[in-house]
């Protein structure tokens, strides 16, 4: 059976879960990644996998509106990930969930072909987890991955502290409720030094209680790059990592990076820090809109190859040679040519 154009896409965070099919410009859902009330993802890793193969059945079946065992599935994964994990994966997809074909795909790879790119720097920053990877034609550096304490998570517990005086007590709803805060009102400055003028604004809460809220808690510069481990130490460090990383292009991808002033900030902080002939070649183009759906993005444009059947393993084979084909196989080393190829034809 020939599965062009019939790929689904799967793109699993901490936070959110991205689901559609290949070629498509964009996902068709986004739901939170959570099954009756319970994370099966954190920190970017599988931490419950039988609520997990739940979550997913459900998600392909009710949302999506596919049965799993006409599809097949590419699902997206965290860089680094331990060879077993993979292997579990594979298992849950082709025994529990019974697809015919399976792949998967490192994040920050998918988010340079995003961009018709395969070498450059990703910058993740995920509700969960945050990392920095070189990726050099398409394969992640693994001893080179840098690894931030800054996540959207932590940015909300923060912003949850400062503001906890406004709630009676914590809990699950006062942390969405603060989530959305930031995710709508936040922003970053282009100086880490406080501006002149304070400005307040108001939200108000499901119960219409009207809370002010101070530019100087929406303004998350001071967490993300002025902090004791500024996010652009960790871009450094991976860039000297390998003397073909220097002066590179850097790719923005996760929800926080969409937050206002952010590119605008990195591009600064970098080209501060580096000598000319080391400053980033591209940084704050980009022809994704935003961040949180990056990696699915990349996802569709390789599910959409040819050469995707070479980076994917079926069932059959799944059968004969066992799990352990998914870290010989999927360890995507083709099709490069082919992405260049696309956005050429496609003017992109």
């Amino acid at each position: 059976m020939n599965y062009a154009g019939e790929v689904v896409v799967l793109d699993s965070g901490s936070h959110s879960t991205k689901l559609g099919f290949s070629g498509e410009s964009l996902p068709r859902i986004v739901i939170p990644t959570r099954y009756h009330g319970r994370r099966p993802i954190v920190g970017g890793r599988i931490d419950l996998w039988d609520c997990a193969q739940e979550m997913w059945l459900e998600m392909l079946r009710r949302d999506l509106s596919v049965e799993p065992g006409d599809h097949a599935v590419l699902l997206t994964e965290s860089p680094g990930e331990e060879a077993r994990d993979r292997e579990r994966k594979a298992e849950l997809f082709f025994e529990g969930l019974d697809v015919p074909r399976f792949s998967l795909a490192t994040q920050s790879v998918l988010s340079l072909y995003a961009d018709g790119m395969t070498s450059g720097i990703v910058v993740d920053v995920g509700e969960g987890h945050s990392t920095v990877v070189p990726v050099l034609q398409g394969v992640a550096i693994p001893s080179a991955i840098e690894y931030s304490r800054i996540t959207g998570e932590s940015l909300t517990f923060n912003l949850l502290s400062t503001l906890k005086h406004s709630f009676n007590h914590e809990s699950s709803v006062h942390r969405d409720i603060v989530n959305h805060i930031k995710d709508k009102l936040s922003y970053v400055s282009a100086s880490v030094a406080p501006t002149a003028a304070e400005q307040i604004c108001h939200y108000t809460l499901p119960d219409s209680t009207v809370i002010p809220l101070h530019q100087k808690t929406l303004n998350l510069a001071n967490q993300i790059f002025g902090g004791r481990e500024p996010l652009q130490e960790s871009v450094l460090r991976a860039m000297s990592s390998h003397e073909n990383l220097p002066g590179c292009n850097i790719s923005l991808s996760g929800g926080t990076t969409d937050c206002p002033g952010f590119r605008q900030r990195m591009c600064r902080e970098l080209r501060t820090a580096l000598p000319a002939e080391y400053r980033p070649s591209n940084l704050t183009n980009s022809k994704v809109a935003l961040g949180m759906y990056r990696s699915w993005v990349g996802g569709s444009v390789l599910t959409s190859l040819s050469s995707f059947a070479r980076m994917s393993i079926s069932k059959d084979e799944y059968q004969e040679y066992g799990p352990g084909l998914i870290n010989r196989r999927c360890v995507m080393e083709q099709g490069y040519d082919d992405i260049y190829a696309l956005y050429s034809l496609s003017g992109a």
